[in-house]
């Protein structure tokens, strides 16, 4: 009764499994019906030829897809442009204000034009550090060494020191409407903040955390020297930006006792390095 009952049931599932089979050969053939394709997997000769067949007409399927997305696309793209045109032409008024705009953004002076330092973008020329004084040196500054950074002896040497590697509470930066704000573009304005940063530095001690936040906007996409353009500081109390004569910054930024947080360093090192003559 056992085998009996046994072999029944394997008879029933391999009806069951054909009439699966033959369905779903029956609905694939039918699909292949509204894609005119001549191909039938019920005539295949093997699974290979079926299978063979149904990656045929899964392939066709999905060119169609794509073409009718891409035509789908292209209506879209062509009603944007038509937009865009219209807009673009706009009504004469607008015209003669965008005419009236682009003669004065001619007239605009590049702010190179002002910079002290002549630029050199030639191929040929080898880069020369911009360093003129080396602050907080433990090694004179070497005229003739054209290639090195100024300030690798200091940086194999850098330690740090026990306060700075010991966790501490965050401080929370003042609101906006609390916070000065100066913008410093004279040498005795550059005077003046170097002076405050220091002093504030001095006054906090070796039990408060000293630090300042750095901030630079420069070009990034193409490496032409003189392309950095505005240098934010920040302490606790005040934030300042920057533009010209700043090699004399290197007090703060090559003291290794004044912690400086940077937003994406490595870019910001390079710049700072290439275009101001700053090093960290």
């Amino acid at each position: 009764e056992l085998i009996f009952g046994f072999t029944l049931r394997i008879r029933v599932s391999v009806v069951k499994h054909k009439n699966c089979h033959k369905g779903l050969l029956e609905m694939l053939d039918h699909m292949c019906g509204f894609m005119n394709s001549k191909q039938k997997l019920a005539n295949a000769k093997d699974s290979i030829e079926k299978r063979e067949i149904f990656e045929d007409i899964s392939d066709h399927c999905f060119e169609q897809i794509d073409i009718s997305l891409d035509q789908i696309r292209s209506l879209q793209k062509n009603k944007e442009l038509k937009k865009n045109e219209d807009e673009i032409i706009g009504t004469k008024e607008q015209r003669s204000k965008r005419k009236e705009w682009s003669s004065k953004s001619l007239r605009t002076l590049r702010p190179q034009t002002e910079f002290f330092d002549d630029i050199d973008n030639s191929i040929d020329t080898p880069f020369k550090p911009k360093l003129l004084k080396k602050p907080n040196s433990l090694q004179k500054l070497q005229s003739e060494s054209q290639l090195e950074n100024p300030y690798a002896f200091e940086i194999d040497q850098f330690k740090y020191c026990k306060r700075q590697l010991k966790r501490r509470e965050p401080i929370m930066y003042r609101p906006l409407k609390e916070t000065a704000i100066y913008w410093v573009n004279t040498t005795a304005q550059l005077t003046e903040m170097i002076d405050h940063i220091v002093s504030e530095f001095e006054l906090a001690g070796n039990d408060k955390f000293n630090g300042i936040g750095v901030d630079l906007r420069y070009d990034n996409i193409h490496s032409y020297q003189g392309m950095a353009c505005v240098l934010q500081i920040s302490t606790r109390s005040e934030v300042y930006k920057l533009r010209r004569v700043l090699q004399q910054l290197n007090v703060i930024f090559t003291n290794p006792n004044i912690i400086k947080v940077f937003y994406q360093s490595k870019q910001h090192l390079l710049a700072l390095q290439r275009d101001l003559g700053i090093y960290v």
